[in-house]
């Protein structure tokens, strides 16, 4: 199975793990790096020609007056998923409104996990594959993290509890959700 995407620089990483489990004949698209490569188009339009599966996450740039006529084309034999920050831009899409509501659903909840299942359930609902996905799961907005710990901490309490850090100094990291 050939899925495309074609999404912003914040998504590619997150999109390529989450697809390492699936073997999916995956290719990405920075929309940034269209943008600043203008001949990486071409190569990104022909990848969706000969895909099953167009995955998007619009963006304003200018590019997109130029790429969606030859979407809206291509959307006519291919299932395509447009999500985007502007709700707008969802009528890009093939599927039905629930299924691209759960996509934003996965997407916005964002991790890993997340978008592996968003994976799965495009395609078992677009494609007809019998893959099994869990439903979407919302992250926490805020917490303390560890990577040994078996979970995010709510408070500093919490963490604390769990860590018991000794007398030497400590460094925390505030990172994006």
């Amino acid at each position: 199975m050939k899925l495309t995407c074609l999404v912003g620089n914040s998504y590619i990483s997150l999109i390529s793990k989450a697809n390492k489990t699936l073997g999916l004949d995956l290719r990405l698209y920075s929309t940034q790096r269209i943008q600043d490569h203008p001949e990486i188009l071409d190569e990104a339009l022909r990848s969706c020609g000969e895909s099953d599966l167009i995955f998007i996450h619009r963006s304003t740039d200018p590019f997109w007056d130029e790429i969606e006529p030859k979407l809206k084309d291509l959307r006519e034999h291919i299932p395509l998923v447009c999500l985007g920050y502007d709700s707008a831009y969802w009528l890009l899409s093939t599927a039905r409104a629930e299924v691209v509501v759960t996509a934003n659903t996965y997407l916005t909840y964002a991790g890993e996990d997340n978008v592996r299942n968003m994976l799965l359930y495009l395609c078992r609902e677009l494609l007809g594959m019998d893959v099994q996905c869990e439903p979407p799961r919302p992250m926490p907005w805020e917490g303390a993290y560890h990577p040994d710990a078996p979970n995010y901490f709510k408070n500093i309490n919490e963490y604390l509890k769990w860590y018991e850090p000794g007398d030497g100094p400590t460094v925390g990291i505030l990172i994006s959700r």
